[in-house]
């Protein structure tokens, strides 16, 4: 590759969008505060063809200075003779994978655009992903090639969450109908964890029951939880969760009742909430504890010492000893 010469560029009249563009879901405040302060130091990177100068890296640096009512910018161009596109297209992979990382969209749409250069998977997984310390088996290719198919309300809420492919792997091989039935969970806002949580229930209802997405939805009574606006999104979500557990554990009733038994035998104090988060396989439980100027902590302390000191403690962990 030779090197390129420094020129001033239009930013306006950059072409290279859609043949190029990774960035996906990235604010760029923090970008126009540093042109701000220090101006432009980095200069973006460009092709020139026959038609003007195609931008092939630096667009998020072009949307900050255009913000800021910039014109012209500083650039590295090289003649397209000396630069393919696929070159072009490297050059933006790795400079954007090794100085800030991808994320979740910017991964499948750099899969897409490397498959349209006509690449298979394994190369793309081997010569791209893998080089530049992504993961990057040929398996997750395969995944992020569906995950770019998804509407743009699934690809930012699975990217702003920072959700990994191999938790996503049933949710992404579902039919297309199935992944919009379930869009009414996007309504609740559910946490990555919350979200992951319903996945895996789902997953194993639908396997172990021969049941589909939307019968399963139907019977949680999701539609029915949004429509009668009982409590606040929160609550509403913890309804609908706590719907799906019963389901997947038919003795989620039974434990619960169980569970409530024990807390008053244990007396926790007031400030404290032992809440449920699994009980089955191996029981656990989030506590929490909301401490205030007058709380009398060292009391609350002593007092929840005492209660895990005592048989009934045991009892929370082990579902089957009555």
């Amino acid at each position: 590759m030779k090197n390129p010469g420094l020129i001033q560029v239009q930013l306006l009249s950059l072409s290279g969008e859609d043949q190029y563009r990774l960035s996906c879901f990235r604010p760029v405040d923090s970008l126009i505060q540093s042109l701000k302060c220090i101006g432009q130091t980095v200069p973006l990177l460009c092709r020139e063809t026959t038609t003007g100068y195609e931008l092939f890296s630096g667009f998020l640096r072009r949307e900050a200075m255009l913000a800021l009512g910039r014109e012209n910018a500083s650039a590295l161009a090289w003649k397209e003779d000396q630069l393919s596109e696929l070159e072009a297209f490297r050059v933006a992979f790795f400079e954007n994978a090794c100085s800030r990382g991808l994320n979740l969209a910017e991964m499948a749409k750099a899969a897409g655009r490397l498959k349209g250069f006509g690449l298979a998977d394994r190369e793309i997984a081997l010569d791209y992903f893998q080089q530049a310390g992504l993961a990057g088996s040929v398996k997750n290719i395969g995944l992020l090639e569906r995950f770019w198919t998804l509407d743009w309300d699934w690809k930012k809420y699975l990217t702003e969450k920072e959700f990994c492919l191999r938790h996503l792997s049933w949710f992404l091989n579902l039919p297309e109908p199935d992944q919009n039935e379930l869009k009414i969970l996007l309504r609740l806002k559910p946490t990555s964890s919350q979200f992951r949580e319903m996945l895996e229930m789902m997953e194993e209802v639908c396997q172990r029951d021969r049941m589909p997405v939307a019968r399963l939805l139907a019977a949680l009574g999701g539609a029915a939880i949004l429509k009668e606006g009982k409590g606040n999104l929160p609550q509403q979500l913890k309804l609908l969760i706590n719907a799906l557990r019963k389901i997947r554990y038919p003795e989620w009733d039974k434990l619960f009742s169980r569970h409530q038994k024990i807390l008053r035998n244990l007396e926790i104090p007031g400030p404290v909430t032992l809440e449920p988060v699994d009980f089955f396989e191996q029981p656990k439980y989030r506590l929490e504890l909301i401490l205030g100027r007058d709380t009398d902590a060292k009391k609350i302390l002593e007092k929840l010492l005492q209660a895990a000191s005592g048989p009934d403690w045991e009892k929370l962990f082990k579902p089957d000893d009555d």
